[in-house]
């Protein structure tokens, strides 16, 4: 019996580890979580002490009603710092992923929206204006009946 309890006590730990490994692997972060739920804003940038990134920052500072109310999230994916977005952290390898996906060069300053379908709505290496920003959401079918819904209320 004294053999017995501490392989079992072993086997359960080993089970409970793999359980947690896989439990956060299946909440890693995934874009896909957002589809219909949001809209998505992905600034990508090499650092966050670059200055494109540090100027759209300033371009989105104060805005933050605006983006609640369009149901847009903000992620920050950079190449040399620690990602993050929606009060995650975003690791390596998936900024690698999201880099590869969205097809962004290593040194670029890419600003993509993407609608709450999921597909790519805007994409500029400029700094993102806030009103260009408001102008194409609010443009867009599903914002347009958002809008409406709420004016119903």
């Amino acid at each position: 019996m004294l053999v017995r309890t501490p392989l079992l006590f072993v086997l359960l730990m080993f089970l409970t580890t793999m359980g947690m490994s896989q439990n956060q692997q299946n909440h890693a972060f995934d874009l896909d979580d957002y589809q219909w739920k949001n809209r998505l804003l992905l600034i990508f940038a090499e650092t966050e002490s670059e200055n494109s990134y540090k100027n759209q920052l300033n371009e989105f500072q104060d805005q933050q009603a605006g983006f609640d109310d369009r149901n847009l999230k903000v992620f920050h994916l950079f190449k040399n710092d620690q990602s993050f977005g929606d009060e995650k952290s975003i690791s390596n390898s998936k900024t690698i992923e999201l880099f590869d996906r969205f097809e962004v060069l290593d040194h670029a300053f890419v600003v993509i929206l993407i609608g709450k379908d999921g597909t790519e709505k805007l994409r500029t290496k400029s700094v993102l204006n806030t009103d260009k920003l408001f102008s194409v959401v609010d443009a867009m079918p599903m914002r347009q009946q958002e809008m409406r819904n709420s004016d119903g209320k």
